[in-house]
């Protein structure tokens, strides 16, 4: 059985249920799957929900598998299909450790100070690949295959994959380089094959095949919903690749036909454009295939807009309903009012639009709001009048040790960390093992006093907290103003200091 290769087992698989097959191409896969899912999330548990999702995926696809399906690349794709869901729900929201933006160099660096840097944000960099180039590191750098046995499985000749593995490591080198981190192919080479790899917990192995030949029924229901979710992007993809090809052939003998599939294909490509978009509803975002796009609207008034995941700018999504050009260069850039300085006049009228690429969706946008409305933005320092937010009383207590609010309130959810509540006229939200900085607290009260806040409370443990909005007085922003900053002081011992600061904006100007 170990001298099978990878598609003999899934065929043996396949057609016999063989678990001694299904076994050994777990315990051949497990490592660099749980590797990749660890990357993505930062996260052990779910890099082990994510092992189990994608050998779940394998069990269920495994008799539609072709012979020629490199599987190292197949569940490589499908553990990013996987990740991606996670990322993209927002069931779980992480914040996981980013490489430093600071310039430094590598040729005194050990192999382990080099990983450090550019573990956290490869599978990022792995984004710009193709798949064909994604595949190909996986075997050479993440199973450290030969170029000659790399070449074998992909169907090419050796001197093709060596040039292929070049072109893949010098835009992995290109994306570090940008990010700081100066390096060579070569070491970047060695430093990826020497790290790339973990070991899988013991147990995870034989988790990952009782749940995939159960069909998932010995598993979590996250597990379960990690899997359709990654399903259902993998079939987004593919459907992709096959509209394009179907247009082709038509072109060439059905135009009849060709109408017919363009028609269907714009209904459902064009779905999410709807009279109103609710926020909190945001199934018109996740249902419409994934896409980017900016198109004059249909509608005569605003039909609504929101932006999810917006802390971190890989997975944010985005849609609104006859939003003008400013809200759209808002969700792009990931940066609202009052930290934008527009430094040119917008495009009037009002547009629907939709980003929600599984990953880069707000770069895409960027793209398209230059492409569309000539417009580029630019982060820049610039000194500005402020509110500074300080911790004024200590002993309030608004800020309790994590879990203590959430059992109190009797909630058992591990993936509840926010919720809306209000009493009377007065509205406001429950924070539960939060940062400060992960609340939001500091967006909202910029949205609200349409002024920078500057968080200088010191403040970077995770608590439990709650905070209850005073009604807003569009007419009178200074007695607005100060029930804020009496809300703030009853309730979490903060206070809002009046002041100037140099803090980055960002700079809209008309593209060169």
């Amino acid at each position: 059985m170990s001298d099978a290769t990878d598609m003999e087992l899934v065929r043996e698989f396949a057609e016999r249920a063989s678990e001694a097959a299904f076994t050994e191409l777990v315990r051949r896969h497990v490592n660099l799957v749980y590797s990749v899912a660890l990357r993505f999330t930062g996260n052990a548990t779910d890099a082990e929900d994510i092992v189990q999702a994608v050998f779940i995926i394998l069990a269920k696809k495994a008799a539609r598998l072709r012979s020629h399906t490199v599987l190292t690349g197949w569940m490589y794709e499908t553990t990013r299909f996987a990740a991606l869901q996670i990322l993209r729900t927002g069931a779980r929201r992480h914040q996981r450790e980013q490489e430093s933006h600071t310039q430094s160099t590598i040729e005194n660096q050990t192999s382990d100070e080099i990983w450090r840097q550019i573990g956290p944000v490869l599978e990022q960099a792995m984004s710009h690949l193709n798949e064909k180039e994604r595949t190909l590191i996986a075997l050479r750098y993440f199973e450290n295959r030969s170029s000659g046995e790399s070449a074998a499985l992909l169907g090419i000749g050796e001197s093709a994959a060596r040039k292929r593995s070049a072109r893949a490591l010098e835009k992995l080198r290109n994306y570090f380089s940008k990010r700081g981190l100066i390096s060579t192919t070569t070491i970047l080479a060695e430093t990826i094959s020497a790290h790339s790899v973990q070991i899988a917990p013991a147990t995870l192995a034989r988790f990952a095949v009782l749940g995939a030949l159960a069909k998932g029924a010995a598993t979590s229901g996250s597990t379960l919903a990690i899997a359709k979710g990654a399903l259902k992007l993998m079939a987004w993809s593919k459907a992709k690749t096959t509209v394009a090809v179907a247009v082709i052939i038509l072109i060439s003998g059905g135009a009849a036909t060709a109408v017919h599939i363009k028609k269907s294909h714009d209904a459902r490509m064009y779905s999410w454009r709807v009279a109103k978009f609710d926020g909190v509803n945001n199934q018109f975002l996740w249902k419409a295939p994934p896409q980017v796009r900016i198109l004059p609207t249909k509608f005569s008034e605003f039909g609504g807009s929101d932006c999810y995941d917006t802390q971190n700018a890989d997975t944010a999504t985005c849609m609104g309903i006859c939003a003008s050009a400013d809200t759209i260069v808002d969700y792009a850039y990931l940066t609202f009012p009052p930290r934008i300085v527009f430094e040119t006049e917008l495009p009037t009228g009002h547009f629907d639009f939709i980003a929600n690429l599984p990953h880069g969706s707000a770069r895409a946008l960027q793209e398209e709001v230059k492409k569309k409305f000539g417009l580029v933005g630019r982060t820049q320092m610039r000194e500005t009048d402020v509110f500074v937010l300080k911790l004024s009383k200590p002993e309030i207590q608004g800020f309790k040790t994590a879990d203590t609010l959430k059992q109190s309130l009797n909630i058992t959810d591990p993936n509840v960390h926010q919720r809306d509540f209000h009493h009377g006229n007065e509205y406001g939200t429950e924070w539960f093992d939060q940062t400060l900085e992960q609340s939001r607290l500091r967006d909202s009260l910029e949205q609200n006093l349409k002024y920078p806040v500057v968080d200088e409370t010191g403040l970077t443990d995770k608590y439990d907290f709650s905070f209850a909005w005073p009604a807003i007085h569009d007419n009178d922003a200074e007695a607005y103003e100060q029930s804020v900053n009496s809300a703030l002081m009853n309730q979490l011992g903060l206070e809002l200091v009046p002041a100037s600061r140099s803090i980055d904006v960002l700079v809209v100007e008309k593209a060169l």
